[in-house]
């Protein structure tokens, strides 16, 4: 039986068929929860949804730092030095968001990007780099990325960045071709 925080986060992401999901608001009645387009409540309390972010970079410090501050605001955090490392761990079905570096030892944050694309539906991304230029960014924009920020960058507008990337929205566009 599954505490009432941890079924709300199993049902606010879940994307399976009409009839699951029916299911499931059936069993989130019986918990005394209900269910609207924000989110998840028991009475007038919204239960908290757990959100990971991933984070790649090959910067210790970087990946140290940023860890601290996602983890004061909630989200779970889960750190990789390369895209290599990040794709032997990764698992789809965990709700959260990536923060990538674009240089990377061994596969860049763009390939990386455009690999995920190609395995199916994206994972929201937050483009974070020490050395940020026009043309990578609307690359990484126009193929979906969520935001592309340079590094040193203010916790809040880090924050607010990876909040949007996790926050619901309409079903994903189709990056376009680059």
């Amino acid at each position: 039986v599954l505490p009432d925080e941890d079924f709300a986060t199993a049902l606010h992401h879940f994307t399976g068929s009409k009839a699951h999901h029916i299911r499931l608001r059936g069993l989130a009645q019986d918990k005394g929860l209900k269910i609207s387009e924000w989110g998840v409540h028991r009475g007038e309390e919204k239960l908290p949804i757990a959100v990971s972010a991933m984070d790649v970079d090959d910067d210790r410090s970087v990946l140290k730092a940023q860890a601290r501050l996602l983890r004061e605001h909630g989200f779970q955090t889960v750190l990789f030095e390369s895209a290599e490392e990040f794709l032997t761990q990764y698992d789809a079905s965990v709700p959260g968001c990536l923060v990538l570096d674009v240089n990377l030892p061994g596969l860049d944050g763009l390939a990386l990007q455009r690999r995920l694309a190609e395995v199916g539906p994206s994972l929201p991304i937050v483009f974070l780099t020490g050395v940020g230029d026009i043309p990578r960014s609307v690359q990484a924009i126009k193929a979906g990325a969520v935001d592309f920020l340079t590094k040193p960058v203010a916790g809040a507008t880090f924050l607010a960045a990876v909040r949007a990337a996790v926050a619901p929205r309409a079903p994903a566009r189709p990056a376009r071709a680059p």
